[in-house]
């Protein structure tokens, strides 16, 4: 049974929503986690408390949901899922949580919902995110931004970037910029020039950015000697912005501030 704050007679004719006092329990081992709604702007937050730590989760959905669709649960590791009801890539991500001993330990946040392939990666203590550091930055659009996947490992209590399993993971990309064959579309070709701005572009810059980021200096010395002489002024400006951008291992924390947990 919920208890409010005010009567909802009262405040409906107010168009404001009323706060639950009892938390709804969602599990209870090996951890108790349970979730109270409450009002939020022009939508309402479902909070949640793993143990002693607190996260909150915006949404717009049905206040009366089945929260539990928000917990994963792969031992020892417990994800809360947080989804705010934007559009950008950080508007959706999980907190992460090591379980021992019934408590709860925070080791950090990773902002991608969880990809199937990743159970085992996830039992074993390694976790995926998205860089989205470049969002919307460097003059690209969001759905054309450049991105790579990086790998997080539970180390010392936190979850530590892995900068060899980063660089692993993206091997693909690198490869296909470093050898498939260096053209640029022509000026005036606009079908050519608008594909190559969603995608080969994008990957360029992405790729150059996980060099960057992974501290492949004289690797992305190289790719840049490889593309630069092909871009006009305005991308080799932008691919410089873009790369001014990125911190070595920069921890996920100085790159998902828009995250809401």
């Amino acid at each position: 049974m919920r208890f409010l704050l005010l009567l909802p007679g009262f405040l409906a004719p107010l168009g404001l929503l009323a706060a639950e006092i009892e938390p709804r329990l969602l599990m209870d081992d090996p951890v108790r986690v349970t979730v109270t709604v409450e009002p939020a702007g022009d939508g309402e937050s479902a909070v949640f408390h793993v143990g002693e730590s607190q996260v909150a989760t915006l949404y717009t959905g049905d206040a009366d949901q089945d929260f539990r669709s928000n917990i994963i649960w792969q031992a020892p590791y417990l994800l809360i899922r947080s989804v705010s009801g934007g559009n950008c890539w950080d508007c959706a991500g999980e907190a992460v949580f090591r379980i021992e001993g019934g408590k709860a330990l925070r080791l950090g946040d990773i902002n991608t919902d969880l990809p199937p392939d990743n159970e085992l990666s996830v039992a074993s203590g390694y976790f995926v995110t998205t860089y989205s550091r470049l969002e919307l930055q460097a003059g690209f659009c969001h759905a054309c931004s450049p991105s790579f996947v990086v790998s997080l490992a539970d180390r010392g209590d936190r979850l530590e970037i892995d900068g060899d399993g980063t660089w692993a993971l993206n091997e693909a990309l690198w490869q296909r910029e470093m050898l498939s064959p260096a053209v640029v579309p022509a000026e005036g070709d606009e079908e050519a020039r608008f594909r190559w701005e969603g995608e080969g572009f994008r990957d360029l810059v992405a790729a150059a950015a996980l060099a960057r980021f992974c501290g492949h200096e004289a690797d992305l010395a190289a790719l840049r000697a490889r593309w630069e002489p092909l871009l006009d002024e305005d991308g080799r400006k932008r691919l410089a912005e873009a790369l001014d951008l990125v911190k070595p291992l920069e921890p996920v924390s100085a790159w998902n501030s828009a995250a809401p947990y």
